[in-house]
């Protein structure tokens, strides 16, 4: 079981960048656990999840739309707690780059965009489609992205309102999502395949 004590390869990045946006810790000092909660469309991801925390994990139906995985472990809530993924996070969250390897920011980066990020076409430009990047998030994981495509990408994508920012053009959305994924299939795919594929 992936206990995250450290984070080592671009899968635990991923699985790091996703928990920090769409995980829900419970520490009542009775149940320790961390649960995730997807569209069912999206089960793969949490198949994927499943495979590299804790693979006797289940997945099983939230709501009508949703499937949800959870970890029982009292261990890996706590140490969750050290990248800063506690119990009623949302307005405070962010991505502890301190404490993961420089080579795999990339893949944190990727998990939080998936939790809350979006890729759509923006419309139709020269008989072609124009696709566009979206994210919505906490005023720090907002400018702690827009900095590393700003530093790495020479990208530099405009804040609104603390929680948003878009990025459009189709070669630096390529550009980001090359980036992202560096040769790696891990995370939704069915959201970039339209211009990846």
């Amino acid at each position: 079981m992936f206990l995250f004590e450290t984070v080592k390869t671009p899968e635990q990045a991923y699985c790091l960048g996703l928990t920090i946006t769409d995980g829900r810790v419970i520490n009542s000092g009775r149940s320790y656990r961390l649960e995730i909660a997807l569209q069912k469309r999206d089960k793969e991801v949490l198949e994927f999840i499943k495979q590299t925390v804790n693979p006797n994990a289940k997945i099983v139906e939230h709501s009508k739309n949703a499937f949800v995985i959870r970890f029982y472990s009292k261990q890996l809530v706590q140490n969750l707690e050290k990248f800063g993924v506690v119990p009623n996070k949302s307005e405070i969250a962010y991505i502890p780059f301190d404490k993961i390897p420089h080579n795999l920011w990339r893949f944190v980066i990727l998990g939080c965009f998936d939790g809350d990020g979006s890729i759509y076409k923006s419309w139709e430009k020269a008989g072609h489609p124009y696709f566009a990047i979206t994210y919505y998030g906490t005023k720090q994981i907002c400018q702690q992205i827009s900095n590393i495509f700003a530093n790495e990408l020479n990208i530099h994508p405009k804040i609104k309102k603390d929680i948003r920012f878009t990025i459009s053009g189709n070669l630096q959305v390529l550009k980001i999502l090359e980036f992202l994924y560096n040769g790696h299939c891990i995370g939704m795919i069915r959201k970039d395949n339209t211009i990846l594929c």
